[in-house]
């Protein structure tokens, strides 16, 4: 029986700092397929932080090929794309709720590896974006329970198989951290598709269990490798049966384990991040 009590834990959900209002309606504007590039403009202009987080990216390596230095927000947008630009965006306003730097930097891989894959099986750009925001906040639960249950959280940390750890902490708090982010994150403005997709991570072996949800788990396995680790531990997941036959049943093979794959998402993961 949980020693928690989900008003409780309710309550301390309602301390966590609040996505960027500014961030939320770029989204929802961007997604409007009569949007203009002067309305995306003045809202990208009413947030400093974001505003200076879209020149960052611009002046990327990621867009190493842009002709010289971005100085204008209009180039800025032309070099970054609308679409890519919600990412920056959510990702900008996602910092300010993650004061822990490893979850932080954790997410932001797993987002990033989540898209990279999602282009690799060619799933639809919603789709490939809302798997993106998905990867983003998959960790956020974990986020409330270090926040605010740090000492008591601590023993689940250590625990390998993911599917355990949620059993086990839905046993211990009564509810567990993908319940939790779902939970946190419902007053945020969100599309509903993304609070599902999150919500629904779970079910892994179940019938509830789609596609979508498995280019995250993919990518989730693979943000516990590092990028100085020897090739040898990318063989681990190449040759990992559970997994293969999860990539089997959904299509997924053209996913590849590589290093250079690692590599690049690491660097795109650095630029984000200001790591």
């Amino acid at each position: 029986m949980s020693r928690f009590s989900l008003e409780e834990i309710n309550s301390r959900v309602e301390e966590m700092p609040s996505l960027s209002r500014i961030a939320i309606d770029l989204i929802k504007l961007i997604d409007n397929p009569r949007c203009t590039r002067e309305e995306v403009r003045k809202l990208v202009s009413l947030d400093e932080v974001l505003y200076a987080q879209i020149f960052k990216y611009a002046n990327s390596v990621a867009f190493s090929g842009a002709r010289g230095a971005v100085t204008s927000l209009d180039r800025a947008i032309d070099v970054i794309g609308l679409n890519e630009l919600k990412n920056v965006a959510f990702t900008a306003a996602a910092r300010s709720m993650f004061k822990d730097k490893d979850l932080w930097r954790q997410s932001v891989f797993l987002a990033v590896a989540s898209q990279f894959f999602a282009r690799e099986v060619a799933m639809p750009r919603q789709v490939e974006d809302d798997i993106y925001i998905t990867g983003l906040l998959n960790t956020f639960g974990v986020l409330v329970f270090r926040t605010f249950y740090e000492a008591d959280y601590k023993q689940f940390q250590s625990v390998q198989n993911y599917q355990e750890r949620l059993e086990r902490e839905k046993e211990f708090f009564g509810i567990n951290n993908l319940e939790l982010a779902y939970l946190a994150l419902r007053g945020c403005g969100l599309p509903e598709t993304t609070l599902d997709m999150i919500y629904s991570q779970q079910f892994y072996g179940t019938d509830k269990f789609e596609r979508h949800n498995a280019i995250v788990e993919v990518a989730r396995r693979f943000s516990e490798l590092k990028v100085n680790q020897a090739v040898d531990e990318l063989k681990v997941l190449e040759n990992d049966a559970a997994l293969k036959e999860m990539m089997s049943k959904f299509s997924l093979n053209a996913i590849l384990f590589e290093r250079s794959i690692l590599e690049r998402i690491n660097e795109q993961v650095k630029t984000l991040t200001n790591t």
